[in-house]
């Protein structure tokens, strides 16, 4: 059974709310937590109960029966003699009569009462209508302002309305009980998985190394990664060739330079949607990276005024001398450092004494309202 699905939810929610007064609820300790769980389900899945109009209730009320248990209320219509649904057709004239109409006078001409069945009036034929679920709630509404107007026609489609609903309801022992079940043993499920111990973010790092005119060489870390050496970024996918970044490999590097939140404003080059794409495009590489089953970098968040990352870019520079980087960087097509001025200006003013320029608190809180994508 689906119960993330929002009808069904609803059904059962409305079927108990019409079906016993407030009291027999509160009264009844099985049917309230019944009742209890229904409702905190809808809240958590759906962000809040849906207020139906009556047209609604009668809609879903209808529609589930048939959907989910294959009690099809249009086998119950001419089974339940419903006047409502019930109507003369003239074989003569090919026309359609209201049923009520018949059953006030036989001849309108000399307005002669009708004392005899309707379906026993020569050429008319009785036959039963069947409207889909929204048309019926349609009627529904309807009927309840007629009601209001204490109109008696009006008055008796409602109850006949109400006659179908009750007997084509499922059964509440068993169909009502095997729902509340399977939310609880979901959310049983939902706790477990819960209480599995939770991402240290400061243990994933991706960390920058400047040296001298080449582009920044990479490193990532975390408790499965067990090579800590500095890559050259077209091993890690980061240039699409030897000499060209990708999208991806710019962010992380701004990352680096900025802090642990971007602020799409402060780039006013780039259109919110496309900045939004490209930190989308980071969380993919860094989760197939890392192996993560969460986004590393958060949401769009309004408290903090943009989108956070929870692992640690750092970037640092050797001060002096040669090392492995330079020997790795000459098996590569290193652009020319005139032609590659533009990424050796967004490092230019990198402190010599801070190697990681970015340290994160390990501590900082990750929850935050008012987030979006």
């Amino acid at each position: 059974m689906n119960i993330d699905n929002k009808e069904l939810a609803l059904f059962w929610y409305y079927n108990i709310k019409d079906t016993f007064p407030k009291e027999d609820i509160d009264s009844d300790v099985e049917l309230k937590e019944q009742y209890v769980v229904i409702k905190n389900h809808l809240r958590k899945m759906h962000g809040k109960i849906d207020d139906l109009s009556p047209g609604g209730v009668v809609e879903i009320k209808l529609k589930v029966p048939k959907k989910y248990f294959g009690i099809d209320y249009k086998n119950y219509i001419e089974k339940l003699d419903l006047s409502i649904f019930k109507r003369l057709y003239d074989e003569k004239t090919k026309k359609y009569y209201e049923y009520i109409q018949y059953m006030q006078t036989q001849d309108a001409h000399n307005k002669v009462p009708i004392f005899e069945s309707t379906d026993e009036i020569k050429g008319l034929k009785v036959i039963y209508i069947r409207p889909n679920e929204f048309e019926i709630g349609e009627l529904y509404k309807v009927l309840l302002e007629g009601k209001k107007r204490g109109i008696e026609e009006a008055i008796n489609g409602i109850s006949e309305i109400d006659t179908l609903i009750q007997e084509i309801k499922p059964d509440f022992d068993i169909s009502l009980k095997g729902f509340v079940e399977s939310i609880k043993k979901e959310e049983d499920k939902n706790k477990q998985t819960s209480t599995k111990p939770s991402i240290e973010w400061k243990n994933y790092i991706v960390q920058f190394m400047k040296a001298g005119n080449s582009m920044p060489f990479v490193k990532i870390n975390s408790p499965n990664i067990t090579d800590d050496s500095f890559k050259h970024p077209y091993n890690l996918g980061l240039y699409k060739s030897q000499s060209e970044p990708t999208v991806v490999y710019e962010m992380l590097l701004w990352f680096a330079k900025k802090g642990r939140t971007l602020n799409p404003r402060d780039f006013p080059n780039i259109k919110q949607n496309a900045f939004s794409q490209r930190i989308k495009r980071c969380n993919e590489w860094l989760m197939e990276r890392f192996n993560l089953k969460e986004k590393p970098i958060r949401r769009y968040s309004k408290t903090r005024v943009g989108y956070t990352s929870r692992i640690n870019i750092t970037i640092g520079e050797r001060k002096k001398g040669k090392d492995s980087l330079d020997l790795t960087d000459l098996n590569y097509d290193n652009p020319d450092p005139k032609e590659d001025q533009e990424v050796n200006n967004l490092f230019s003013d990198i402190e010599e004494d801070n190697k990681l320029k970015n340290s994160y608190d390990d501590n900082f809180d990750d929850s935050d309202s008012g987030d979006y994508d």
